[in-house]
């Protein structure tokens, strides 16, 4: 089975001093070829041949090979079905929804001397999706240790959070071992090999967006040259519900509870990016880009509450109790490492072409940054967290491949992308690549194009629900998730 990197699901459950981990670096680090039907349906590898409106977030040397002002714009629909273990038997959970990948003007400049070997300065402006975020799904499973025991970890610490620890507290799910002092140390009901039913409910949806102020030009049809100034737009919803029942009556008091949480993320960043294409000679063209880092200030804001159900005496009803935190709020920067692209195609004429972009990124290099003025004591959190992401995460170079074929007015594609795991071997026993594959169709004509695209991933991963300080214990699940996007582009020259 191939084993992939699901990365809007790589987080703990329940993190309850702080909620920024090294997998939220990654997911906002980590982004992919997006844009138009025309580059997605060859895989994402258009870096060398340009006159695409998706390469401005890739190799912005494109632009200068436009020979004519163009708008376009790219909905699509997305499906995705994630299998999950449900009552130990497999689950499939499926959700679809609408997307609007790509969008944006290209406005043409060029030369009217004959002279001159500057013969075309292009402007552009517009956007492209860099990376979505949606997902949906249940789990369930009876199994020993629990969630309290990682709060009433925190709370013997003395750190009970206001946002886990304190409100198992506030419903007596964690409560003092002597029961005439109102101190720690505290004790749970439930015991380390007692069996629970856990259940948990996860949706999250959101997107990067990045928007492109672009120029390029073209020097004697030899040497093409483009920067784009990127502003990364980030929109993060995460929602889940934990629950833990005692199903067969087996653990004294203890009854249920239920733990939700709710969590954003928005923000934005800048970067630079800068590319090139020589053309060698009339079949065969390379191109490379540098991406600075972004950089992102963000803004989470997060809530919990909990709830809970236990019979004091016997032959009484339960009782319930619940609890909500306040709404939290916490300012941060995170920095993305720099990408290196190189670009290559054969141009057949009249046949087609064959291109292939390979992509340099090193994810160990991400750094998370806090306002030390106004969060005064958090530098080890924020050294904590850029030591865990340097030991998590390493360089890996992403392949792009793709093929078009002309008959006509017709355009007949393939492609293929391999997007490398971003985590080091010692980390994982499992292989987290990305394969992703791909076919279109396009009409095109001198004034305007239509283009169509499938894009289909398979991928499988491991979701880590929470941790237990102190102990090797991790509660997960395997997922398997499979997405299917569907893409159309519509393009008018002017």
């Amino acid at each position: 089975m191939i084993r992939l990197f699901s990365i809007f699901l790589a987080f703990s459950l329940a993190v309850d001093i702080h909620g920024q981990t090294a997998a939220d670096v990654l997911r906002y680090s980590r982004t992919f070829v997006g844009g138009t039907a025309r580059t997605m349906a060859v895989g994402g590898a258009f870096g060398a041949l340009g006159a695409d409106f998706a390469m401005l977030s890739v190799n912005p040397a494109g632009l200068g090979v436009y020979r004519s002002s163009e708008f376009s714009i790219t909905p699509g629909y997305q499906f995705q079905r994630i299998e999950t273990v449900r009552g130990g038997e497999p689950f499939n959970n499926s959700f679809s929804k609408f997307n609007l990948n790509s969008a944006g003007v290209v406005f043409d400049n060029l030369s009217n001397s004959e002279e001159s070997a500057l013969k075309a300065l292009n402007f552009a402006v517009g956007f492209n999706r860099l990376a979505i975020f949606d997902g949906e799904f249940v789990t369930s499973e009876a199994s020993a240790r629990s969630l309290l025991e990682r709060f009433l970890v925190f709370t013997n610490d003395g750190n009970a959070g206001l946002f886990g620890s304190q409100l198992a507290l506030d419903t007596d799910l964690i409560f003092p071992i002597d029961p005439m002092s109102a101190n720690c140390p505290c004790t749970i009901d439930i015991l380390e090999g007692d069996l629970v039913q856990k259940n948990l409910d996860f949706f999250s949806k959101g997107a990067i967006d990045e928007i492109v102020l672009s120029a390029g030009l073209n020097y004697d049809h030899r040497l093409y040259v483009g920067a784009t100034i990127g502003i990364p737009i980030i929109n993060y919803e995460q929602r889940t519900t934990y629950t833990e029942t005692d199903d067969n009556a087996q653990i004294p008091f203890f009854n249920s509870l239920r733990f939700e949480e709710e969590f954003s993320t928005t923000g934005a960043g800048a970067n630079l990016k800068l590319g090139f294409i020589y053309r060698v000679n009339r079949k065969i063209r390379a191109g490379l880009a540098v991406h600075t880092p972004t950089v992102y200030t963000l803004t989470d804001d997060f809530r919990a509450s909990m709830e809970s159900s236990i019979t004091y005496n016997e032959g009484d009803p339960p009782t319930i109790a619940s609890s909500s935190s306040p709404i939290g709020e916490y300012g941060y920067d995170v920095k993305t490492p720099w990408k290196v692209i190189a670009s290559g195609v054969l141009i057949l004429r009249k046949i087609g072409f064959i291109s292939l972009d390979v992509e340099w990124v090193n994810y160990g290099n991400a750094k998370l940054r806090v306002d030390l003025e106004t969060y005064p004591d958090d530098l080890p959190f924020e050294e904590s967290v850029n030591t865990a992401v340097n030991a998590t995460y390493r360089h890996t170079f992403n392949v792009r491949a793709g093929i078009e074929h002309t008959i006509k007015l017709f355009r007949f594609r393939g492609g293929y992308a391999f997007y490398s795991q971003p985590y080091r071997s010692s980390v994982n026993d499992f292989s987290a690549h990305l394969h992703r594959f791909s076919a279109g169709l396009g009409y095109r004509q001198k004034v305007f194009a239509i283009d169509l695209t499938l894009i289909q991933e398979m991928t499988d991963d491991i979701f880590v629900k929470y941790e237990i300080p102190g102990s090797n214990y991790q509660y997960t699940s395997d997922l398997g998730i499979s997405k299917m996007h569907v893409l159309a582009s519509l393009s008018f020259k002017f």
